[in-house]
């Protein structure tokens, strides 16, 4: 099923269960993908659950990723995940490019259930959230999303609450001593 921008889906209505998969398939290399394990105020709570190319796995396996050059795939045991994850946002980011220009851009749920074409809906942003998988009274639902940020990684992570740390800067070097007069 194709999905459309802001569409929002319960899980059991695509046939998807607890345990799932989400793929991103992207075509422009030094494209970031991470998922954001997110708080019920859509904030993280705990680091533990961003879940990307330097932490590859949630404390207990509920979200792990594995990547190639142009697919990051997450699976996902929705029921496993503490009840503190409200909701799971899959994003895209780079350094350097808009993330429109990694086209393809398609997240995939489940081999196929649900598919959404993400950069069609793209213009300038280098960091988008894509697709999330959020907690409802009625089961876990998925929502596509398409939006993002022109400033990058660190406007997204400080849009979940977050801060990125810069590298601290050098202490100035001392001024030279005066030499001593005789």
């Amino acid at each position: 099923m194709q999905l459309q921008k802001g569409e929002k889906r319960s899980l059991a209505d695509l046939g998807i269960g607890g345990r799932c998969e989400v793929a991103v398939n992207f075509g422009l290399a030094g494209v970031d993908i991470a998922a954001f394990g997110l708080d019920a105020a859509k904030k993280i709570g705990d680091d533990r659950y961003v879940v990307l190319f330097s932490n590859a796995r949630s404390p207990n396996g509920e979200i792990s990723l594995s990547s190639s050059a142009d697919k990051a795939t997450f699976a996902i045991d929705l029921d496993a995940l503490p009840a503190t994850i409200d909701r799971i946002v899959f994003t895209a980011t780079h350094d350097d490019r808009p993330i429109a220009d990694a086209r393809p851009l398609t997240v995939t749920l489940d081999q196929g259930k649900a598919v959404f074409n993400v950069a069609e809906h793209l213009t300038n942003e280098k960091a988008v959230m894509m697709v999330e998988l959020y907690r409802h009274s009625s089961g876990w639902r998925c929502g596509t999303i398409a939006q993002g940020f022109a400033g990058g990684l660190g406007s997204l992570i400080g849009h979940f609450g977050g801060e990125v740390v810069d590298a601290p800067t050098p202490a100035p070097a001392p001024a030279p001593t005066p030499a001593p007069t005789p």
